[in-house]
């Protein structure tokens, strides 16, 4: 699913190259934006600077793809969603005129919620603390005025400071401290008088099984309800460059 919604977004980057560059029927300079008469140009050289520095705020929700175990006839879902709280450094470098190569370390604070079914419902709290270095390419359209619109994917390693939730007595979940996710998303940058201001949704799916063990001295029937746990966050935010 998450493919077919990365291939619409390239389709819907590369328009405003076929088309605003194609309309203006002159040579531009390798960096010079779009001007629009009548708009002033916020930040006419930003993107000029090779290697910048910034700082992102965000909202996100952890959810999970969960596959029952072989063996089991008790299984697990993923229960109602909760909002979370993210925040990152930015370091950009800029490779060519479209393409940017950015890391962005910072922490990611949240939780999920699983659901244990077949026998009594329970339903347990995976919190997660994750420290985490995203290593992303930013592929650019032309910038028009002060707006520019962009896609971004890459790989993300987390490492979760809060790897075992929940308890002995109810449900134990154990999951891997490093994962590894892939991102996609979009976005638009506007160029205000002082700073860049990206405004960006994405996405992150885990790559592999997130789950190490359950754990259950009441319900020992749900120590196998899970055959493989795939994390995914879903995030909303600002950047400030």
């Amino acid at each position: 699913m998450h493919v077919r919604f990365l291939s619409l977004l390239v389709l819907w980057s590369l328009l405003p190259w076929g088309g605003l560059g194609a309309q203006s029927g002159r040579y531009r300079p390798a960096l010079l934006p779009v001007h629009v008469p009548g708009i002033v140009l916020n930040e006419p050289d930003h993107d000029d600077r090779r290697f910048r520095l910034g700082f992102g705020v965000g909202l996100h929700v952890m959810d999970a793809s969960v596959r029952p175990g072989l063996e089991s006839d008790y299984y697990a879902g993923a229960g109602s969603l909760s909002p979370g709280f993210t925040v990152s450094g930015v370091a950009n470098l800029r490779l060519t005129r479209h393409l940017d190569l950015r890391c962005l370390p910072g922490v990611l604070l949240g939780a999920r919620n699983i659901v244990f079914v077949g026998g009594e419902r329970l339903e347990t709290e995976v919190k997660a603390q994750y420290i985490e270095a995203p290593l992303l390419l930013k592929l650019k359209s032309e910038r028009v005025s002060n707006i520019r619109p962009f896609l971004i994917a890459g790989v993300a390693p987390r490492y979760n400071l809060n790897a075992s939730s929940g308890s002995r007595d109810v449900i134990e979940v154990k999951t891997q401290p490093l994962e590894f996710f892939y991102e996609g998303g979009a976005g638009v940058d506007f160029y205000l008088p002082y700073f860049k201001l990206g405004v960006e949704f994405k996405g992150s799916w885990g790559m592999g099984n997130a789950l190490e063990r359950i754990a259950s001295d009441s319900h020992p029937e749900y120590r196998t309800a899970i055959g493989k746990l795939r994390h995914s966050v879903y995030m909303f935010t600002l950047y400030f460059e």
